[in-house]
């Protein structure tokens, strides 16, 4: 069985959404993201959870479709021009494009 997941915004100090995504472990995905170009502009991360893996997947593109962060592409209006890659489409269901 998999561990809970957590769905977290990464949010500006204007209040707008930078980023969302789905983790099981906060410390390790908080880490990786301060790598990012980006991190420096992180005034605040909420997160919500625990939750089961595909509640958490399905809350995380819920939010993602909501706020359309600048630093998500996944789950954006924008996925459909990273498609030249054999990304998945924005039709490609949210567990498909997971599992990929």
């Amino acid at each position: 069985m998999r561990k809970p997941a957590y769905v977290y915004r990464h949010i500006g100090s204007d209040g707008e959404t930078l980023y969302v995504g789905c983790t099981e472990h906060m410390p390790t995905r908080t880490g990786g993201h301060r790598k990012k170009p980006w991190w420096s502009d992180v005034a605040q991360v909420a997160f919500l959870g625990p939750f089961p893996r595909d509640v958490a997947q399905r809350l995380e593109l819920l939010l993602i479709r909501r706020y359309e962060p600048a630093n998500n592409v996944f789950g954006t209006r924008r996925m459909r021009y990273a498609n030249r890659d054999n990304q998945p489409t924005p039709e490609t269901s949210f567990h498909q494009a997971r599992s990929a």
